[in-house]
């Protein structure tokens, strides 16, 4: 079987770096072996079997291209493609067009795709209401990508959440002995409660809404004064 996922790993040159690197493998061999994910180190024979099929991605292979010098692992075969159709080739095209260059290098708060530092914001909690037009600031952005996503959801999973919603809110506005708190949850309730009258009187459809917005900058100073706007 060929590998699924391929890790590549390496340290600077210089006195022991061989072993250095041997010895981390073999440490996150162990680690991925912990967690239930079996991985084994590659020897020349299979990275280059591996290079001379997938190196060219852009360019398909016939049967008689075969060389006597390529390698041959036990029990694999080489996989020769059929000439792509006009839509295959127009998607090979744009995959090599959008593919950054320079790769994706991450970090513990942003990530680097090609020569741009990025980071990625989800938008976790909404007002009960919005002015019409409230997104147009991001979507209009020159400096972010803004990608918003809509899930279709079933009437009754919908239905089951917002009652729960309403007694829990209920529930806290009752308990509740600060005014401002105890405003917040009926205001919650009240709102679910809108929502279930929309879904079974008005038969509306509701979902889910997912937005992601990803800023970028040329450098992680200009980054950071972008994700301020953003946030704000």
């Amino acid at each position: 079987r060929e590998p699924m996922i391929l890790l590549k790993i390496w340290k600077p040159l210089g006195p022991g770096a061989d072993l250095a690197l041997l010895d981390r493998a073999a440490l996150l061999i162990d680690r991925l072996s912990n967690n239930q994910v079996a991985a084994a180190l590659m020897d020349d024979k299979q990275i280059k079997h591996l290079c001379t099929i997938y190196a060219e991605l852009g360019i398909w292979q016939e049967a008689e291209t075969d060389a006597a010098d390529i390698p041959y692992l036990k029990n694999m075969k080489r996989m020769f493609s059929r000439k792509p159709t006009p839509q295959e080739q127009a998607r090979i095209e744009l995959l090599e067009q959008v593919t950054p260059v320079g790769g994706i290098f991450f970090e513990p708060s942003e990530f680097m795709v090609g020569g741009a530092w990025c980071r990625c914001y989800g938008v976790v909690r909404y007002a009960s209401e919005v002015d019409y037009n409230w997104a147009a600031r991001l979507s209009n952005a020159t400096d972010c990508i803004t990608c918003y996503t809509y899930y279709p959801g079933r009437a009754s999973e919908i239905g089951d959440a917002l009652s729960r919603s309403i007694r829990s809110s209920n529930r806290d506005a009752l308990e509740e002995t600060d005014a401002r708190r105890r405003k917040r949850s009926e205001r919650k309730a009240k709102d679910a409660d809108r929502l279930i009258d929309d879904l079974d009187a008005k038969s509306k459809a509701l979902g889910h809404m997912s937005i992601v917005v990803m800023p970028f900058g040329d450098s992680k100073e200009e980054l950071e004064e972008i994700c301020r706007d953003v946030v704000t």
